[in-house]
């Protein structure tokens, strides 16, 4: 396996037209989907060692941030802006360097403008919770 740097990451959006992704500019970091199981506790009044026992439970493909290099008018940073005041669930996906490929569906849960300081670059982060099981294809 080759190794990787992010340079070159992409972070796209499903647009109007199905199947057709617009990359989201001006993208400074990415943290893709976490995935982690639920813990079912099996509830016993006697256990025989003493110790709780769990099964595992569903699967939550948790959320994705983005940490943005907020401009106004660019119309990715809208387009996210709008998903998250219409609560829409789209598709995203994250392209690596070596075109592999994370592709979700979900929904913007928050679109935060970070601090503005004089001497940084002005920021907005964005978390997108992800509704069901995201998919990881190999690049070519």
């Amino acid at each position: 396996m080759a190794e990787l740097i992010g340079l070159g990451t992409k972070f796209e959006r499903e647009g109007a037209t199905a199947g057709v992704y617009e990359v989201i500019a001006q993208v400074a970091s990415i943290t893709p989907p976490q995935s982690e199981a639920d813990d079912v506790e099996i509830e016993e009044l006697d256990p025989i060692d003493g110790y709780k026992r769990f099964l595992p439970g569903l699967l939550d493909a948790g959320e994705v941030s983005l940490t943005l290099n907020f401009d106004g008018k660019n119309a990715g940073h809208q387009a996210l802006l709008t998903d998250h005041q219409s609560r829409a669930t789209k598709n995203y996906k994250i392209v690596l360097p070596d075109n592999t490929e994370w592709r979700f569906s979900g929904y913007v849960k928050g679109y935060a403008p970070q601090e503005i300081s004089a001497g940084e670059v002005i920021q907005a982060e964005v978390t997108i919770k992800v509704t069901g099981k995201p998919t990881l294809t190999p690049g070519v």
